[in-house]
């Protein structure tokens, strides 16, 4: 096995975080040495959240990691996280993580209240939060790459819950903030630049500033640069993530980012509900479809479906896609209920999701 120096010079990157988080250099990472840049992105979100979070213990972490990736079927994340024994809590925060990155749609203020009943602080929950957004990012690398199994991943592993949670009326926000972040903090001025406000899904993790640093870091190394993939290219993906996975604040964001770059709303929304729109370049029609089917739309319908019957039997009338980034942030999303802003979309596509939402 290559030692830590040698991989950081094939890669082309500091690798010191995925080291002391796993001892060695997945293949995973190692898959990737042709963009350096995204690796960087991933080590600086692994110190944040697996390393660096106070709030949980390292054994939780990877509790959470593997029961994220049970729900996802991945056999390589599970692998790398498994853990022995069943940490304190474990019962809970597993219930809440395989609930959020399966069925986020299906989250409410309840499930946040069950977690402050045994004992659990904000920062808890939302360490929580972050590490199942970490899991999901790390599932859906390797579902895309699939690297080589490591020598320490196992065959064995349960199968995922496969009946939908019942259907959650109460609107957000789920996480509360007293308004009293900084609005000095760094990140909130790069943020300020790209989108012309501090979105309240960052706002609610600012007493977070190590997170927040690297997402931003991410955002700028990953989506903002102009590499392999254009700014729309790329703003294009996060749009069909969002949709892929049922995330109206997504759609909403990434569509005013996208009108802004130049696109109109109403290709906004075409391009939302059919990916081989007239208005797309054929290079742009198989790249978003090859991005969707790794988002896995197929699911994402399929719950969507699940989700519009029980929405149905529970009276809940569907609410027109006015207030919907990213594999990681796309996750607290589900959490912040925000609202980014109000573009008019025509009623052609409609989800059945719950509007409460936060102002920017």
């Amino acid at each position: 096995m290559a030692s830590s120096a040698e991989t950081e010079n094939q890669i082309g990157t500091p690798v010191r975080a995925i080291v002391a988080a796993y001892g060695f250099v997945p293949a995973l990472f190692q898959a990737q040495s042709e963009l350096p840049a995204g690796i960087e992105a991933e080590c600086d979100l692994i110190n944040a959240i697996l390393l660096q979070g106070p709030a949980l213990a390292r054994a939780e972490k990877d509790a959470i990691l593997s029961a994220v990736a049970v729900s996802r079927q991945n056999s390589y994340v599970f692998g790398l996280h498994q853990t022995e024994g069943a940490p304190a809590r474990s019962s809970l925060l597993l219930d809440f993580a395989v609930k959020l990155a399966l069925f986020g749609p299906c989250l409410s203020n309840g499930d946040i209240d069950l977690l402050c009943q045994e004992g659990l602080t904000g920062p808890a929950i939302l360490e929580t939060i972050a590490t199942v957004a970490l899991g999901n990012m790390l599932c859906t690398l390797a579902d895309a790459l699939n690297p080589a199994p490591e020598a320490r991943t196992v065959v064995h592993m349960p199968l995922p819950p496969t009946a939908a949670p019942g259907w959650n009326v109460a609107s957000g926000p789920y996480l509360q903030s007293d308004g009293s972040f900084s609005k000095d903090l760094p990140q909130f001025g790069t943020l300020r630049d790209e989108f012309g406000f501090v979105p309240k899904l960052f706002q609610l993790q600012s007493p977070w500033p190590e997170l927040l640093g690297a997402e931003c870091r991410a955002l700028e190394l990953v989506v903002w640069s102009e590499d392999h993939l254009s700014r729309i290219q790329k703003e294009l993906a996060l749009l069909v993530t969002s949709t892929a996975n049922l995330n109206t604040y997504g759609v909403t964001l990434q569509s005013q980012v996208l009108s802004i770059l130049g696109l109109s709303l109403e290709d906004c929304e075409a391009i939302i509900c059919d990916l081989d729109h007239p208005s797309l370049k054929n290079e742009d029609k198989a790249l978003l479809a090859q991005i969707s089917r790794i988002a896995g739309r197929q699911q994402a319908d399929a719950r969507f479906d699940s989700l519009k019957k029980i929405c149905i039997r529970q009276d809940c009338c569907p609410v027109l896609l006015q207030t919907p980034h990213f594999g990681l942030i796309r996750t607290r999303n589900w959490l912040s209920g925000s609202r980014p802003g109000k573009p008019r979309f025509s009623k052609n596509w409609c989800v059945v999701i719950r509007g409460g939402c936060l102002e920017p």
